[in-house]
């Protein structure tokens, strides 16, 4: 066999192997091209949060929430959470020493039928029952 022959038959073989190799590749990646192509077939909106039930209760709340660091300069944060559908709000007493919650209490003062979308929680940093209640109002 000459060289020239020799050369062919390898880049031949080594097209069909690549070839070969490459089908399962692009087969594997053929759901992910129906799926996207399903998404935008549907009018889904991507900037709204979906929603689980939480636990038991029965009440769907965000899939995402909200809670951190935040005071009343942050009240456009509260209301872009609630315009892409965030409505489990997580706060604490010590975030921020209890600016967070003040807040949030501020956020309702201004947006009051937000109150009746958002699932509240919030915590507290002690366990001894004689000071819960003190926190828990506090928190109120």
């Amino acid at each position: 066999m000459s060289e020239k022959e020799y050369k062919n038959s390898r880049r031949t073989f080594l097209k069909a192997a690549g070839a070969i190799g490459a089908a399962p590749i692009i087969a594997s990646l053929a759901p992910f091209a129906s799926a996207a192509e399903k998404q935008n077939s549907t009018s889904i909106d991507p900037t709204i949060i979906p929603t689980r039930p939480f636990g038991k209760t029965g009440v769907n709340v965000s899939i995402l929430s909200l809670g951190g660091v935040l005071d009343a300069s942050d009240l456009l944060i509260f209301r872009q959470a609630m315009k892409m559908g965030v409505t489990y709000w997580d706060t604490a007493d010590s975030y921020g020493g209890g600016k967070n919650e003040k807040a949030i209490g501020k956020y309702f003062a201004k947006f009051a039928n937000d109150r009746k979308k958002v699932f509240l929680v919030t915590k507290t940093a002690t366990s001894d029952p004689n000071k819960l209640p003190k926190t828990i109002n506090a928190a109120l």
